[in-house]
């Protein structure tokens, strides 16, 4: 919907704002952090968004398109994202995410807070994390492999049922889906993306209720519970 786009644009911005408020007007932060905090909260936590944006980024840099360095500066921001067909949000903040999960929220912020007082963004980072930011960048696509390595199914509630999205699959293959609960089973089949995801609804015109949705091919499964 327009209004939900327009509240997405709204938190973004609003995320840089405060972020250059704490850490000062002047601060020299990554292009990456800068727009991959702004990001993570546009999406305020959608888990299908965040599911995408976790394969995209991955895709990307398993096949070498860019590294953290090449997003690290403001002024070149619009033409590397612009080589990667718009996807350098989805590396940006996978790699905030990323970074936020190894020194928690409130790590992340006294970051910000440290760069107020003076601070480097690569000092303030290694005095919170007990790793240099160089360090960080380099390990960064082996870490999101290892974080995406398994298969899942994420779910977002709607007002017709629930949006589902597969990922973690072999790209562009064929996976079983099958729906149970109770009297009712469904199942067929789906080709995932270049990116190893797919996405469907489900409780349209199923009775309400308590299903579980399982997703496998040859040996590689995920489940999940919805609830139309």
């Amino acid at each position: 919907m327009k209004g939900d786009a327009s509240l997405a644009i709204v938190r973004h911005e609003l995320a840089h704002l405060l972020a250059h408020q704490i850490a000062g007007p002047d601060a020299d932060l990554p292009a990456w952090f800068d727009e991959g905090l702004a990001t993570l909260m546009e999406r305020d936590g959608a888990a299908t968004a965040g599911a995408r944006s976790s394969a995209v980024a991955l895709s990307i840099l398993t096949e070498g398109k860019t590294t953290l360095g090449d997003l690290d500066q403001q002024t070149q921001w619009a033409q590397r994202n612009a080589a990667l067909d718009g996807q350098a949000y989805s590396v940006a903040a996978e790699a905030v995410r990323l970074l936020e999960e190894r020194v928690t929220h409130d790590g992340l912020i006294r970051i910000l807070h440290a760069m107020g007082g003076g601070a480097t963004f690569a000092s303030a980072y290694a005095d919170e994390a007990g790793e240099s930011i160089a360090d960080f960048e380099r390990a960064f696509p082996s870490r999101l492999a290892v974080d995406q390595s398994d298969a899942r199914i994420v779910q977002t509630p709607r007002a017709d049922g629930v949006l589902w999205t597969l990922s973690g699959f072999m790209p562009e293959s064929v996976v079983t889906i099958a729906i149970d609960g109770d009297a009712y089973h469904l199942e067929f089949q789906i080709r995932t993306d270049k990116y190893g995801m797919h996405q469907g609804s489900f409780g349209g015109t199923a009775p309400k209720g308590e299903y579980t949705l399982r997703a496998s091919r040859l040996g590689t499964s995920a489940t999940a519970t919805i609830r139309t």
